[in-house]
């Protein structure tokens, strides 16, 4: 058993999605299976779902489980944590990394991770039947976050007040219509036309090309040879009694996470999706998504292009602020919500 843990190799029965191969005596991906577990994934990524939404869409596409019996909620809810499904695996309480073939990627998977944990917490929406808007505004005076609740059939927003005394009122706040408005106006101010979008992802293009390629590759080849290097150091420290069991193990899984994610971003080096640029073409399109949400009027898209482009949410007297961001570094100077704008309009 200490053997196959050294080689990777899962031993016990396997998950949704893959197979066991007796002869071989490995984990392999189940064809009829994987494509929809990963879909199971990614559709719990966008934060649009909850478990029990995604038990539902498992069982109408056909997802089964062990012998072939419809997913519950309690199935789901361990599929989406378990690691094994982004080449990860514990066992007795310590990680180790699989050679079998991912189903996931380890930046879906710890996106997934997030949202559970958030929703842990009561830092939710309810999917597409309920409060589109709630879960990620908080309180401009109190900071906690913003709540919603129907009254005669229209969604209204308020402060939950669960911290300290707030001088913002509840019953009645904000009608959603009203909030869509407003992060429509706020949008508009990073919308893209599609002839400025073309512009732009061709200087990206021809921007790639005079990228450093080869000072990067070096990088990560150095950063992954130290992380193997000390894992070995780490594997020695514990064979000749220097640290004990627990402290290996702990030790052992942050190298490991940390060895998966440099690997993770080799991966995207060699398929051209490192540094700035791809981040940036992201943005590029997200921003030119925006005129076809507003057109549509899709709250729910509506949403995801504010969590993609913007961060620190916050509402206050009725009026919504925000500011516009790239991944973790700002690009867009010091943009702020709730300011007057005369936008300009939607060809």
């Amino acid at each position: 058993m200490r053997e196959k843990l050294r080689r990777g190799e899962w031993s016990g029965w396997a998950p949704v999605g893959y197979l066991n191969d007796y002869k071989t005596h490995t984990i392999v991906i189940d064809p009829d299976k994987y494509l929809l577990v990963r879909k199971m994934f990614e559709l719990y990524a966008t934060g649009n779902y909850t478990v029990a939404e995604i038990t539902k869409e498992a069982n109408r596409i056909g997802l089964t489980g062990q012998r072939n019996l419809n997913m519950n909620k309690n199935t789901i809810h361990r599929m989406l944590r378990n690691p094994f499904y982004c080449g990860l695996f514990y066992y007795n309480g310590e990680l180790h990394e699989g050679t079998h073939q991912p189903i996931i990627s380890k930046e879906i998977f710890d996106k997934v991770q997030q949202i559970l944990k958030t929703r842990g917490k009561g830092n939710y929406n309810c999917g597409k039947t309920g409060f589109v808007f709630r879960g990620f505004i908080r309180c401009a005076e109190c900071g906690c976050l913003i709540t919603a609740e129907e009254q005669k059939g229209y969604h209204y927003y308020h402060c939950t007040k669960k911290k300290t005394p707030c001088s913002q009122p509840t019953r009645g706040y904000l009608r959603e219509e009203n909030l869509a408005d407003q992060i429509k106006l706020e949008l508009l101010k990073i919308w893209l036309n599609d002839a400025t979008t073309k512009v732009m992802l061709d200087k990206l293009e021809k921007e790639k090309t005079r990228n450093d390629d080869v000072g990067i590759s070096m990088k990560l080849d150095g950063e992954l040879k130290t992380a193997v290097e000390r894992l070995n150091r780490l594997l020695d420290l514990c064979f000749s009694g220097l640290i004990d069991q627990k402290e290996y193990q702990t030790k052992k899984e942050e190298l490991l996470k940390r060895k998966y994610e440099i690997k993770s971003k080799m991966e995207k080096f060699d398929t051209g999706r490192m540094g700035w640029l791809e981040p940036m073409k992201d943005f590029i399109l997200v921003c030119n998504s925006v005129g076809k949400a507003i057109k549509e009027n899709d709250v729910f898209k509506l949403k995801e292009i504010c969590q993609k482009a913007g961060s620190n949410f916050k509402l206050s007297n009725k009026k919504l602020f925000f500011s516009f961001y790239l991944s973790n570094n700002r690009i867009l100077p010091n943009w702020r919500g709730g300011r007057d704008l005369n936008p300009r309009p939607l060809a």
